[in-house]
């Protein structure tokens, strides 16, 4: 039987019995830290896009946003601003309303404006949506004061750990996500490995199940990179997966076993008579 590395998944895993059955037959562990290691090459290119749409918009959108925005200043759960109010902070380019600034009570609510925050006297009115609105009261807070200085500082502090932040939790979720998955297959594989009369470890078939999922991971990353949308990718990548996983368990349970030694019977006849 040919020897495979962790090389060769990347390419193997989407169409290979051998490379399927020499991972269930001469590799060993779970295949988590192969599964960690290709996420993380695959985060790369998700964290160059971040990067390029952050600096994008921090160097077009925010200066004409941030400029809008008045001094506001927060007291024992109060709000005050010396801007003439109400004051409308608006999207950049569109001029649709984004922020309203009325701590003189003239702005009540958010009812027929676009705009997704009200910052009123002693609360703050957020709507997340057209049918959720919630209000977040300032009474907590003691003293705070929002200007553009503190803004761009807080914006160059994102330029630069923004990304890298992002990505490592990014990277966490997704690799604790692929986990759960990896053992919820090794545990359907036990199932389709019964149906096919074979007995296979569960130790194997999560192995199996991280190659299984391999080829999935690759595809969406190189969708997401090329800007595609794939139909209904879960489903799609739960087929992909189940059929991956079924090519190597028949792998695996069709492997030959190793043919027994043949012994000449000269010598096994023992010593012959004259």
């Amino acid at each position: 039987m040919k020897k495979y590395s962790i090389f060769h998944a990347p390419f193997m895993s989407f169409y290979s019995g051998d490379f399927y059955r020499d991972v269930g037959v001469n590799w060993s562990g779970t295949g988590f830290g192969f599964l960690f290691l290709l996420l993380l090459l695959c985060a790369i290119p998700k964290a160059v896009r971040l990067q390029f749409s952050l600096l994008n918009f921090s160097e077009h959108s925010a200066p004409a946003l941030v400029t809008q925005v008045p001094e506001i200043k927060i007291a024992n759960g109060e709000a005050s601003s010396p801007a003439e109010q109400p004051y409308t902070i608006r999207v950049p380019g569109s001029g649709k309303p984004l922020a309203i600034v009325d701590t003189t009570g003239a702005t009540a609510s958010l009812e027929g404006s676009e705009a997704f925050l009200l910052i009123r006297k002693t609360d703050m009115v957020v709507k997340r949506n057209s049918r959720d609105t919630r209000i977040v009261s300032l009474k907590d807070i003691e003293k705070f004061t929002l200007n553009q200085d503190g803004i761009n500082a807080a914006l160059g502090l994102v330029r630069r750990y923004g990304v890298l932040l992002f990505s490592v939790l990014a990277l966490l979720g997704a690799f604790i996500f692929r986990i759960a998955q990896v053992l919820l297959y090794g545990a359907l594989g036990l199932g389709m490995a019964g149906l096919l009369g074979a007995a296979v470890p569960y130790g194997t078939l999560l192995r199996l199940s991280v190659m299984a999922v391999t080829p999935v991971i690759i595809v969406t990353t190189a969708a997401g990179a090329a800007g595609l949308s794939l139909p209904h990718p879960w489903l799609l990548g739960f087929a992909a997966a189940m059929g991956f996983l079924l090519l190597g368990i028949r792998s695996v349970s069709g492997r030959q076993q190793p043919a027994a030694p043949i012994i000449d019977d000269q010598y096994t006849a023992g010593p012959q008579g004259d």
